[in-house]
């Protein structure tokens, strides 16, 4: 059997097989009639190899993260609404998952912008808050260490100078003479306002502010704090207590002082007789009294007081526990 010998045509690639012996003798393709010349073995024709085809991948279209834009878009405004780190936290790491994700999207730098000023904004607000409550408590505890400062004075004033003898003689002597509506010597006479208390200390008009009652002592201060006025010895227990004292009071009468000030300078006075006053305390509810007062003083300025108030009683000591 003889060799074959293949080839293709050169013109329309139809593969042709032939013998060996028709090697260099010309023929026609029998598929498109061209001229064609058979090879020899060595030389045959074969159909060109096609090379595969790649497929080119798409381009890759870059788009930038909107959750990055939202996140520095909020920390922004964080100033104006005030919560604005909230969604710009939030939306920031979003926006750096998503771009982890994919590689599409861009914004990292967005997103990381925003982060940084939200949690910078939420150091400072902490920081502000916290300021901001320090200094109130501080303000708070100076407030009530400044109140009670003010009652350990109210409950412990310095001795007051006292009058002469002379003095005081003439005071208690002295006849009493009317000054208006607020002033009489007549007790049983007087009539008590309902209103809060008010008067004439030393010529100065008083307005009460508050009343204190303290180791047995009542005392009026005014609301401008210059002018006041202390009794003395009016009982351990005031509840549903009356005094009532005239002119001729005896030695059992409370001492009275009053204090004013006289051209920037504190001024006092004392009386231990020679005064009509009537004071009447009512009970006692949730440690408050209301009481009333109606008292003139035999000073030249014929200072006087009358009207209801109301006072606390300080708290009961603790009963001391048993000695175990």
């Amino acid at each position: 059997m003889s060799d074959k010998i293949t080839f293709s045509c050169l013109s329309c690639g139809q593969h042709i097989a032939c013998d060996a012996s028709e090697s260099g003798r010309g023929m026609l393709c029998p598929s498109c009639g061209a001229n064609l010349t058979v090879p020899h073995k060595m030389d045959e024709m074969r159909a060109p190899e096609q090379t595969p085809q790649v497929p080119v991948p798409a381009p890759v279209v870059h788009r930038t993260s909107g959750l990055a834009v939202a996140s520095l878009v909020c920390s922004l405004s964080s100033p104006i609404l005030c919560i604005g780190w909230i969604p710009g936290i939030i939306c920031g790491h979003l926006a750096r998952s998503a771009i982890r994700r994919n590689p599409a999207l861009t914004g990292k730098s967005l997103a990381t912008a925003g982060l940084i000023i939200s949690y910078a904004t939420v150091i400072v607000t902490a920081g502000l808050t916290a300021i901001i409550i320090a200094m109130g408590m501080q303000n708070v505890m100076e407030a009530i260490e400044g109140s009670k400062d003010q009652e350990l004075s109210d409950t412990n004033q310095p001795a007051y100078t006292q009058n002469t003898d002379d003095q005081t003689q003439s005071n208690s002597t002295e006849q009493a003479q009317s000054n208006g509506p607020g002033w009489t010597m007549d007790v049983k006479d007087a009539q008590i306002p309902a209103d809060p208390v008010t008067g004439e200390i030393h010529g100065s008009t008083f307005e009460c502010k508050r009343v204190i009652y303290r180791n047995g002592n009542l005392r009026f201060i005014s609301t401008d704090g210059g002018e006041y006025l202390l009794i003395h010895g009016v009982g351990s227990s005031i509840e549903n207590n009356s005094l009532e004292f005239q002119t001729a009071s005896g030695d059992d009468a409370p001492k009275i002082d009053i204090g004013w000030k006289d051209q920037g300078q504190n001024q006092t006075e004392n009386f231990q007789d020679g005064y009509a006053m009537e004071l009447k305390f009512g009970g006692a509810k949730k440690r408050k009294i209301q009481g009333q007062i109606y008292l003139c003083l035999p000073d030249d300025a014929k200072s006087y007081l009358a009207g209801t108030f109301t006072v606390v009683l300080p708290k009961p000591k603790p009963a001391p526990q048993a000695a175990q």
